[in-house]
């Protein structure tokens, strides 16, 4: 279990990492969304325009969305991606070299 999220006291819900799918509520304020997404890294790339495309098969991200890389020697941390396709995704860091191993997560990350 990640946590309790509590809207205004009127919605209440829990986010478990086991189960990989996006929560939406459609709050007073506006629409909240939260995503548990996880997914293995197997290729870093050189994007030609001075950021990192990251290979991960099918991972089902979306562009903008906040993702945690860990496990890989040069690009762990948060990252927004900036642009995506079914099995490549594109982070703002130099490309420094290919670690070819990592995990990327969007477990505790919300769009608002």
């Amino acid at each position: 279990m990640i946590d309790n999220f509590t809207t205004k006291d009127k919605y209440t819900f829990k986010l478990y990492p086991e189960i990989k799918e996006t929560v939406i509520l459609d709050a007073l304020i506006g629409e909240f969304l939260a995503s548990a997404k996880t997914g293995t890294n197997t290729i870093y790339a050189d994007n030609g325009i001075g950021g990192t495309t990251v290979t991960s098969t099918a991972h089902g991200l979306t562009i903008e969305q906040r993702i945690t890389l860990l496990g890989s020697t040069s690009y762990n941390g948060t990252h927004d991606l900036f642009n995506t396709t079914v099995n490549t995704y594109d982070i703002n860091v130099a490309f420094v070299a290919n670690d070819a191993s990592g995990t990327f997560s969007t477990i505790g990350f919300c769009k608002i």
